[in-house]
């Protein structure tokens, strides 16, 4: 209950929220890290579910955060940062560009290890633990929850820009793009019926069908 006092109290009427910030605090946002040691509003591990509310911010950021967590603990932020958005909501990320810094510093194989693989002389919290290209982006930020994913190359970055897909009126349902083929085999039998029913079934429950 204290804990989320002190969220509503740092919160205000800030719609805008900063994960790992870093040195990078913003006014204006309500700025996340775990590290104590940085200037912060609220201090939580964001590899764990996020002590804030459903639907609560419009927009939020997370530069250099990603390549930090597994690629399963990834999975689980972007569904994190999906759930406390509003709907239309939307989310800026930004990682290492793996193909850029190879060719870009292909001739000095240390700075390639250490935009890589990241800055650990102050702790294992600065270890990349994987790496981005644009299709696995789209993939990660389509398949929780988003639409309109913009992905920019930003000197040896990627930045995203995505919105959180609108809630269906029936809230609560999560809704999934699926692709259903039916092959011709010249009439309706007991396969094709069963495929038209399903069809019909997910479509019911909010799911698009193509």
């Amino acid at each position: 209950l204290l804990l989320h006092i002190r969220i509503r109290e740092k919160m205000g009427k800030s719609e805008k929220l900063n994960l790992g910030c870093g040195s990078d605090y913003r006014e204006g946002f309500v700025n996340v890290d775990y590290d104590k040691s940085v200037k912060a509003d609220l201090y939580f591990d964001l590899q764990n579910k996020f002590p804030l509310k459903d639907h609560t911010f419009d927009f939020v950021v997370a530069q250099d955060v990603l390549e930090h967590f597994t690629k399963e603990d990834a999975t689980k932020f972007i569904k994190e940062i999906s759930r406390i958005l509003k709907s239309k909501g939307k989310v800026e990320v930004r990682v290492p560009n793996v193909y850029e810094i190879l060719d870009k510093f292909y001739s000095d194989p240390l700075v390639v290890m250490h935009f890589l693989y990241g800055d650990t002389t102050q702790g294992i919290l600065g270890a990349h633990k994987y790496g981005y290209t644009e299709k696995i982006l789209k993939k990660l930020f389509s398949v929780n929850g988003f639409n309109n994913i913009q992905i920019k190359k930003q000197d040896t970055n990627f930045v995203v820009t995505a919105t959180k897909s609108v809630i269906p009126a029936h809230a609560g349902i999560h809704t999934n793009n699926i692709m259903i083929s039916l092959q011709d085999s010249g009439g309706l039998g007991g396969a094709e019926n069963f495929i038209l029913w399903l069809s019909r079934s997910l479509e019911d429950k909010g799911n698009k069908l193509s």
